[in-house]
């Protein structure tokens, strides 16, 4: 039971995050497809307690939502979701260790703090995912379009390796009984290797598209000058004659 309440619980997460990230596209059937998706194969990973599955589940889920949007970038949009979901919810739990004393193990075995562990998680994350996605569409779209298949397939292993790595770290004290300082250093290291690995992305996204904007100045440059050219010469011949 507790397995199926926190399956629906991240279900839950990741559709909101979905809905965020690329409303109006899809329609409600579609969210019940990823709903499913997400519990049936979340359930499964812990059930199993095979966390590498997770890489899988992200992969599967955002061919998906490529297929159902028609874009290519829209594959970043379940693992950014994922990681800052994480991020967000580690320290949400967190929280709760310095106000109520609550270990991970305790907090995973009460439906209850089940439950308003995903609601608080859920609430931190919406605001910050429609800034996010605000950030994306003024600055990154253009370049995520223009992306070339290398850059695209790197920045999407870096995007499900972090995810990966962030639920590795996250869940390394699950069946241990932590004190309040090794709980901080936990948390500060997941929110610090996320903090890393966004900062690269963004580092190389912001350089990518100063190429391209560079490179549309030279282009821009190079059809000036061949209009120059043609001008001057229908000018040379109009004096001709």
């Amino acid at each position: 039971t507790l397995y199926l309440i926190a399956s629906i619980g991240i279900g839950l997460m990741m559709i909101c995050d979905i809905f965020i990230l690329t409303h109006p596209d899809l329609s409600i059937k579609k969210y019940l497809i990823f709903f499913f998706s997400f519990s049936v194969l979340f359930f499964i990973m812990v059930y199993l307690t095979f966390y590498p599955m997770l890489f899988v589940i992200l992969a599967l889920n955002s061919i998906l939502l490529v297929k159902f949007t028609k874009k290519l970038y829209s594959f970043f949009y379940i693992p950014i979701g994922y990681i800052f979901n994480n991020v967000l919810g580690n320290l949400v739990s967190f929280a709760f260790n310095i106000l109520w004393d609550l270990s991970i193990k305790e907090l995973n075995a009460d439906k209850f703090f089940i439950t308003i562990y995903v609601i608080c998680t859920i609430a931190a994350s919406c605001p910050v995912l429609y800034l996010v996605r605000r950030l994306l569409e003024r600055y990154f779209i253009r370049t995520f379009e223009k992306m070339n298949k290398k850059l695209f397939i790197l920045i999407a292993l870096t995007l499900l390796l972090c995810a990966s790595m962030l639920l590795t770290m996250s869940s390394f004290f699950d069946n241990l009984e932590i004190t309040h300082r090794e709980f901080f250093l936990m948390v500060s290291s997941v929110v610090l290797y996320f903090l890393f690995t966004i900062s690269m992305i963004v580092i190389v996204l912001y350089t990518t598209r100063k190429n391209y904007e560079a490179q549309k100045k030279v282009e821009y440059l190079e059809n000036l000058n061949e209009y120059t050219k043609n001008l001057e010469m229908v000018y040379n011949n109009l004096r001709s004659f």
